[in-house]
Order: structure tokens, then C-alpha cells, then sequence
């Protein structure tokens, strides 16, 4: 499947302009399929730490129904992104 085929899950908590960062101590959250359609389809799992420019952001691993997805994702303005996508030019 390539990336753009890939569903753009988002979630209704965090914050709308920068990456859910170490310091937000995010809880397990809800997994939206859109901002219009708010009834949950999953849950997003904190996994660990990377390095971000404003800060250590917090990596998620998605359930989706009964499916863990294989990757990481950053959640960056509620928005999730696979690692590999919302990585930065330093």
C-alpha cells in the first residue's frame, strides 16, 4: 500500500498546532477517522520518545479494530503520521 493510499487517522485531544510532546503526558487516546465523523475506530498507545525541535515528541502505536498497525506514528496537530512522514529537514 503506498502512502497516499494510506487512511489519515486523527484523535480530538492535543494540541492543534505542533506535536503531542513528552511534557503533555498523553494518555492511551481515541483514533478517529475524521474530524466530521467523531465516533472512535481505534486507540492510540504511547510508545516511547524521538527527538523534535521543540521538544521530545511522543510516538503512538495504533490499534485499529483488532489490528495493530505495524508502524510508529507521531500525532502532530491531532493529525497521526508515520514516522518515517513527519520527519524533519535539520
Amino acid at each position: 500500500m503506498r502512502d497516499s493510499d494510506r487512511p489519515q487517522f486523527v484523535t480530538n485531544w492535543g494540541p492543534l498546532d505542533r506535536p503531542i510532546l513528552g511534557r503533555d503526558a498523553p494518555p492511551a487516546l481515541g483514533v478517529l477517522i475524521s474530524p466530521a465523523e467523531p465516533m472512535p475506530i481505534g486507540i492510540a498507545f504511547p510508545a516511547g520518545l524521538v527527538a523534535h525541535p521543540q521538544g521530545p515528541a511522543v510516538t503512538f502505536r495504533l490499534v485499529i479494530g483488532k489490528e495493530e498497525l505495524p508502524d510508529r506514528y507521531l500525532c502532530i496537530g491531532r493529525r497521526f503520521f508515520r514516522l518515517g512522514e513527519a520527519a524533519e529537514e535539520l
